[in-house]
């Protein structure tokens, strides 16, 4: 029969988890509903493909209020549909990419840990193209001067960051052409039978402009 999550037959729904402190590592799940009920299973590293289109879209609960998030769209043997929240860093880094590049067709994300100093901090690679390493739209310096930097009037220590202004930013470059006729290479059922192999753990991630870790973006 295949694989199916009860909505939309065709498209593969994932979400990007693993971003709290204490997760290992940021990975893919698939979302998925079963006894009418929704849940997610299995967890991967890496994901590529045609990029076919780039969303944004905010929805208010009561609970958490306000909460965004950036939508892809890419094809590959299936629909792939995967929703990654606009409130971390490594997002911001996945906007900066996309904003940097006037036309995509293959895309490549990769997420992983990186530890320096005893900290870790979570990542992603993009390729873009096939090229090794994709421009971002703003450079580190651009984006400090976007981020709202609120300190202690005593001590100086940095209480808080805010991102409002280079999130907006981003979001108004980003903009790029896709591949909007990209379409599934094999059937939906072909697909579903090999999922893990089109959608695996990096072997290593490649090395990308450095971040300034105590921003933290």
């Amino acid at each position: 029969m295949g694989l199916s999550n009860g909505s939309s037959e065709g498209t593969v729904y994932l979400k990007l988890k693993g971003m709290r402190q204490e997760d290992a590592y940021p990975f893919l799940t698939r979302t998925v509903k079963k006894d009418d009920k929704w849940t997610t299973e299995g967890e991967w590293k890496q994901i590529s493909g045609q990029l076919k289109s780039i969303k944004f879209k905010t929805f208010t609960s009561e609970k958490y209020g306000d909460k965004e998030s950036l939508y892809l769209e890419i094809v590959d043997d299936a629909i792939y549909n995967i929703e990654i929240s606009t409130g971390s860093a490594l997002s911001r880094s996945i906007i900066n990419s996309l904003a940097g590049t006037k036309k995509i067709d293959l895309i490549e994300l990769g997420f992983y840990t990186q530890t320096k100093n005893d900290r870790s901090f979570k990542r992603a690679f993009v390729k873009l193209n096939g090229e090794d390493k994709s421009p971002w739209a703003l450079s580190i310096d651009e984006q400090k001067s976007l981020t709202t930097v609120i300190e202690d009037p005593d001590t100086g220590d940095v209480i808080k960051r805010k991102y409002d202004k280079l999130l907006s930013k981003l979001k108004e470059l980003c903009n790029p052409e896709c591949n909007f006729n990209a379409q599934p290479r094999v059937t939906f059922e072909q697909a579903t039978t090999s999922l893990d192999t089109h959608m695996s753990a990096p072997k290593q991630a490649p090395k990308q402009e450095e971040e300034i870790d105590d921003l933290p973006f």
